[in-house]
This record gives C-alpha cells, structure tokens and sequence, in this order.
C-alpha cells in the first residue's frame, strides 16, 4: 500500500503518482509541441551543417527526430 497525500495538498491534474516527486524533483508542465521544437532546431543546426559536408539527409532526419524525442521523454519524466 502506498502512502497516503495529507488532505492540504491540491489534487493531481495528470494522474501522476505524486509520493515519488519532492518539491524539487516535479514533472514538467512545459507544452510539449514547444519542447519538441525547441529540440528538433537544437539537432536540426549540427546535421544540417553535416549534410552540407556530404552525411546522407535521411540520416540527418532520423538523428533530429530522435533527438526531439528523446527531449520530450526527458521533459515529461522531470530529467530536465
């Protein structure tokens, strides 16, 4: 059985089980469309100078999507 929230705290929007998290380890409430721009123009700059230096754009592609993500993962799980 799990702990139980004292009664004083406000209730839980995302269905997240709270007794893990402390005041500074909190999900992120950042929009994720915005996370995963931000992300993708973050990988988008080095392999697009890397497909001007001859890497095959498909593979450039692939490593930019991985990268936005990987960003949104690490956002919703509080890494960052």
């Amino acid at each position: 059985m799990g702990a139980r929230r004292p009664s004083h705290l406000k209730p839980n929007p995302l269905k997240l089980n709270t007794e893990y998290f402390t005041m500074y380890d909190k999900p992120s409430k950042r929009d994720p469309l915005t996370v995963a721009i931000i992300a993708g123009l973050g990988a988008g700059i080095p392999t697009s100078f890397a497909v001007g230096l001859g890497q095959d754009p498909l593979v450039a592609l692939s490593i930019t999507v991985f990268a936005a993500v990987l960003a949104l993962v690490c956002d919703r799980l509080g890494w960052v």
